[in-house]
């Protein structure tokens, strides 16, 4: 969930979901209690070097829990600009084949690849193509904790990022960054644009100034983000 939603928003989600446990990052720790004191849902505050005690001190589970391809593994709510948002369940295949078809095979992505994970992981997009696809692939997510264009080239630049996903007001201020030509992106092979169309003469000078290709796509919620995508051998 976005860290960012007031109590109404947050127990709006805790009570459609009817979900039990409520894990809330300690700086947001006031709103998130109030939603989950709403809906008697259990809050756990996850405060760094607290929570990894927490964790040492809860029994072990010798076996994995029985689970089956069609069973929900999340919801995603969506954004609900024509009404109240909608939990989007996906299962364990959804995230499984989407991750591995609609991402790492699509762009080639292995272990070796390092990915700038600025999109917000609560997103289908960054979910699936950021988190997911990484994970699948074994290869390397470096996060940002809110994407800054100035920031976002000091960290392609020092873990020589391979990979970026971004929507076009991304692509649009790393183009236009003041001092971007002083830092080295020439690891960058792919980037991978959605969310809203992305205007075809901020693509074509990112491809010349960063030295890569940009991949434009279309997905949804519903559809584990991808949905059709343009291919990395393919002219676009």
């Amino acid at each position: 969930m976005n860290v960012l939603l007031k109590r109404r928003e947050a127990r709006f989600y805790l009570g459609d979901s009817q979900a039990k446990q409520f894990f809330v990052w300690h700086e947001f720790a006031e709103s998130g209690e109030t939603g989950g004191a709403d809906l008697e849902a259990e809050v756990i505050t996850v405060t760094p070097g607290e929570f990894d005690q927490l964790l040492a001190a809860a029994p072990a589970e010798i076996e994995d829990s029985p689970r089956d391809p069609s069973d929900t593994a999340v919801i995603i709510y969506t954004s609900g600009t024509t009404g109240t948002p909608k939990g989007a369940e996906l299962t364990h295949e959804n995230l499984l084949a989407n991750s591995l078809r609609g991402v790492t095979e699509l762009i080639d992505q292995t272990e070796h690849d390092v990915n700038l994970g600025a999109l917000p992981l609560f997103h289908s997009y960054g979910q699936t193509s950021g988190m997911n696809g990484t994970i699948r692939a074994g290869g390397c997510l470096t996060l940002m904790h809110r994407f800054e264009p100035g920031k976002a080239l000091e960290i392609i630049e020092r873990d020589r990022v391979t990979i970026l996903d971004g929507v076009p007001t991304m692509f649009h201020a790393l183009l236009n960054h003041p001092e971007r030509e002083k830092y080295d992106v020439s690891t960058v092979r792919v980037c991978c644009s959605g969310g809203a169309p992305n205007p075809v003469e901020v693509m074509r000078a990112f491809e010349r100034a960063f030295g890569c290709v940009i991949l434009e796509g279309y997905g949804l919620t519903e559809s584990t983000a991808v949905a059709s995508f343009n291919h990395v051998d393919r002219e676009t």
